[in-house]
């Protein structure tokens, strides 16, 4: 799963961090144990211009195809502020 989470937002200026989250639960001796992962994927600026992102190389990522992979980008753009 891919979430976006703000992480700076500033006047017209907000950075998303774009995240995989996994989650895991398992039983042993009788008890269950669970826990998970977060791991940075992509960041994405919106700003005055056209909103970019890029992955953590820096290798430019096609927004549009980006916003087919996390559900809730738009809802953290600051169009929705």
């Amino acid at each position: 799963m891919l979430r976006a989470s703000i992480v700076y937002r500033e006047g017209p200026l907000t950075v998303l961090a774009v995240e995989t989250v996994e989650s895991f639960s398992h039983r042993a001796d009788g008890h269950w144990h669970a826990g998970g992962t977060v791991k940075p994927v992509a960041v994405v600026v919106y700003g005055s211009g056209e909103p970019f992102a890029v992955d953590t190389e820096g290798n430019v990522l096609d927004i549009d195809e980006l916003r087919q992979d996390v559900a809730d980008l738009d809802a953290q753009s600051p169009a929705s502020a």
